[in-house]
């Protein structure tokens, strides 16, 4: 072996002879790349999560708005129907006077000065249909039927009767000693009263007007 073969089997081949050694990245350049590949991962799933956090808070606020206007609209017709059902209170309390009071009234009232005795006037006659109501065994006359008082239930029976009736009524009412004999009237009347109410087709449950049944006074 030539001494040149011997040095290059000891160094390698000479430059430009031969194949080129593979060119790595630096250590520090591979771990800068790495380091920003998870940055840019993380700020995707920040992201993400970002817009779903956004999404979820749009729809509870959605959600929190519906609620709201359902609330709303279910105040709004409970506020309708207690308005209704005292207007009806009212108007069906005026059938507490006979057609001739009720006339009378009217005049009175269109005849009256000043709203002081207007008020006056009405309140007069809101005393005697409060009185011939409480003879039913009504207490709020004027207004919507409490739960469970069955006042409605009383006052609708009567309804049954004729004007005259209902005033022969409440005069025996007024006449009666005890309250015993009054319960025995008031019992009276509700039974004629359900007698009619079958006859028009009127289907009247066994509670219907259980109150007024029960009261002695």
């Amino acid at each position: 072996m030539t001494t040149a073969t011997l040095v290059q089997a000891q160094h390698g081949p000479r430059s430009g002879t031969g194949s080129m050694p593979q060119r790595t990245m630096p250590a520090p350049d591979r771990m800068r790349d790495q380091d920003r590949t998870r940055d840019q991962m993380r700020d995707q799933d920040r992201t993400r999560d970002q817009d779903r956090t956004r999404d979820q808070d749009r729809m509870r606020d959605q959600d929190r708005m519906r609620d709201q206007l359902r609330d709303r609209d279910q105040q709004r017709d409970q506020d309708r129907l207690r308005i209704t059902q005292n207007v009806d209170g009212q108007i069906h309390s005026m059938q507490m006077l006979t057609q001739q009071e009720r006339q009378q009234m009217r005049e009175r009232v269109r005849s009256a000065g000043n709203d002081q005795e207007r008020n006056q006037i009405r309140n007069e006659y809101q005393n005697t249909i409060r009185e011939r109501a409480r003879d039913l065994g009504v207490d709020s006359p004027f207004g919507p039927q409490r739960d469970g008082a069955g006042n409605r239930d009383g006052y609708q029976l009567a309804q049954m009767l004729t004007e005259q009736e209902r005033l022969q009524y409440h005069n025996r009412m007024r006449g009666a000693g005890t309250d015993q004999e009054r319960t025995r009237i008031r019992t009276e009347m509700q039974t004629m009263a359900r007698e009619r109410a079958r006859e028009m087709g009127i289907d009247l449950p066994e509670w219907y007007g259980e109150r007024l049944r029960g009261n002695p006074g």
